[in-house]
């Protein structure tokens, strides 16, 4: 599973961020997903829980997760559609010319937090 990696960077990540904000209390982490990485949310989570106390600061932080939507655009016919399958193929002219608009994200929002 990729997830705890991924958890354990955004987290690396989120602490650097909130240390240089001056937060010494974080009560939660806000970061966007595109579907392309096929992540699980509830493993996520799970990760984040686990992880999080290894943080000072973090201990009573939750994980909000945003999901963004694979979305390409076609060169042959011009339209810009979403897709519901793991297939780079246009849904409007079954082209394979196409280029990823969203779906690829991966990072964090926001942190929100306390300095007390």
């Amino acid at each position: 599973m990729h997830e705890a990696a991924i958890v354990r960077s955004l987290l690396d990540l989120a602490f650097q961020a909130a240390t240089k904000a001056g937060l010494s209390n974080v009560s939660s982490v806000n970061v966007m997903t595109g579907k392309i990485h096929h992540l699980v949310n509830e493993v996520l989570l799970l990760h984040f829980d686990l992880m999080k106390a290894t943080y000072n600061g973090f201990e009573r932080a939750v994980l909000h997760i945003e999901e963004k939507d694979v979305i390409i655009q076609c060169y042959a016919c011009g339209q810009t559609k979403e897709l519901d399958r793991p297939f780079f193929i246009c849904p409007n002219c079954e082209s394979p010319d196409t280029k990823l608009i969203a779906g690829d994200e991966l990072h964090i929002i926001s942190i929100e937090g306390s300095s007390t």
